[in-house]
């Protein structure tokens, strides 16, 4: 994490350019861009026969101005299992709790700085196992979905709900249609950080 955070995300996901002036400008693009690159992954290494699922948590340091991906996609756990292709009990492990075992074994975080934010990132919403491993985890900071999964929003498993009364849960549209970015303001900063301008890009 010793690269500044605009130049870390330009090299590894490009699309940065002069014009992007906030925290706020450079993680919206890391986010729709780590969204972009977590399906095109899940599809090209799918193991699940049902459908595949990627998941990233970007873990953001604002006191240094760095990035780090934890990323992982849904399949069966373990050498010797295969997926059956049943639905519901395919055998297979979703790609959030994985994604959260790779970053607490990289992590092994006791005490969490108050300037190390994380968003956890999926390309379908959780489930409502995953939305309580989400939460037990007491790790991530506010969730993005790409596409939601209708029967996950109505009770009696509504794991929606869940995470909505849980932490910054929002669609990646909202995240779009949000040109004033108060949704990544919500989550990156509290009252201890106020939002700064970084350094323009080198041309």
């Amino acid at each position: 994490m010793e690269k500044e955070l605009r130049q870390q995300i330009f090299d590894s996901l490009m699309g940065i350019t002069k014009e992007d002036n906030t925290v706020e400008d450079v993680i919206k693009k890391a986010i729709l861009r780590t969204l972009k690159n977590i399906k095109i992954e899940a599809r090209k290494n799918k193991v699940c026969k049902r459908k595949a699922c990627g998941c990233a948590i970007l873990e953001v340091d604002l006191q240094n101005e760095a990035i780090a991906f934890y990323t992982a996609i849904n399949g069966p756990s373990g050498s010797k299992n295969k997926c059956s292709g049943i639905k519901g009990a395919c055998g297979c492990s979703h790609a959030e709790p994985r994604a959260i075992m790779k970053y607490l074994k990289a992590r092994r975080l006791k005490i969490r700085k108050p300037y190390i934010k994380t968003v956890l990132l999926t390309t379908f919403s959780s489930c409502v196992n995953c939305a309580n491993i989400i939460i037990d985890s007491k790790v991530i900071d506010a969730v993005v979905y790409e596409m939601i999964a209708p029967h996950w929003a109505v009770e009696p498993n509504n794991a929606k709900a869940m995470l909505d009364r849980s932490l910054l849960h929002c669609s990646k549209k909202e995240i779009i249609d949000d040109v004033s970015n108060s949704l990544l303001r919500t989550w990156l900063f509290d009252a201890q950080i106020s939002t700064t301008s970084l350094p323009k890009l080198e041309s």
